[in-house]
């Protein structure tokens, strides 16, 4: 999942070239506005991302079944906060990037290519659309779910895969390379935009994006 959220920075990140485009000072700001609420969305995914990582084994599912009491009921509480966050960030995410206007100004062919990566057509096993939508919607219709769905549900989140096995080395460079690109982008913006500028929007995106939710 998280090479996807990587290709989307790309996006983004030659979205900031284009900010010449625009003349007016207040769309160049709502532009900027926008692209750092899908700054701070990704930042806050990445680090929930390494928080499932660190909870789970290879084999979530199983791992789940050998643990019990106080153990079992921390990690469960764990995985649903996370699961939570994580299915609002990407839904919200895919609705921002996809539908706000100032990145189909500035890159019109960013809207194509970031469908393509979140994938409305089923043609992989579990896509950033369906995997978004279906995490979203598991906190607006919220049903019992035993522990063994719950460590599947963190299983697609980390690998995209509705079964089999985690390969924490491989994911754990994934995440590294979205934090390589969120600084990337950082440094973009932080060119482009003056500090005072800076200051006030990132507080305005960061109080947007921000989830109280905690785990």
């Amino acid at each position: 999942m998280f090479t996807d959220l990587v290709k989307i920075l790309e996006f983004l990140m030659n979205s900031v070239k284009g900010l010449s485009k625009l003349n007016k000072s207040s769309e160049r700001k709502e532009a900027l506005l926008e692209m750092l609420q899908a700054y701070f969305y990704l930042y806050d995914t990445h680090l929930d991302g390494v928080k499932l990582l660190e909870s789970v084994d290879s084999d979530p599912v199983n791992y789940v079944k050998s643990l019990q009491g106080e153990s079992l009921q921390e990690h469960l509480n764990t995985w649903d906060k996370v699961l939570r966050r994580q299915g609002i960030r990407l839904y919200k995410a895919k609705q921002y990037i996809t539908y706000q206007s100032y990145l189909a100004v500035i890159n019109p062919s960013a809207v194509d290519n970031i469908s393509k990566v979140i994938g409305y057509k089923m043609d992989r096993l579990v896509t950033l659309h369906g995997l978004g939508a279906g995490l979203f919607f598991r906190n607006v219709f919220p049903t019992e779910e035993t522990p063994e769905q719950l460590a599947n549900f963190v299983l697609q989140v980390l690998t995209k895969q509705e079964a089999g096995l985690i390969d924490k080395d491989e994911v754990g460079k994934e995440l590294d390379g979205l934090n390589v690109s969120l600084n990337k982008f950082r440094n973009m913006i932080n060119e482009a935009v003056s500090k005072e500028e800076l200051l006030e929007l990132s507080d305005m995106a960061r109080n947007k994006t921000y989830l109280v939710t905690s785990a």
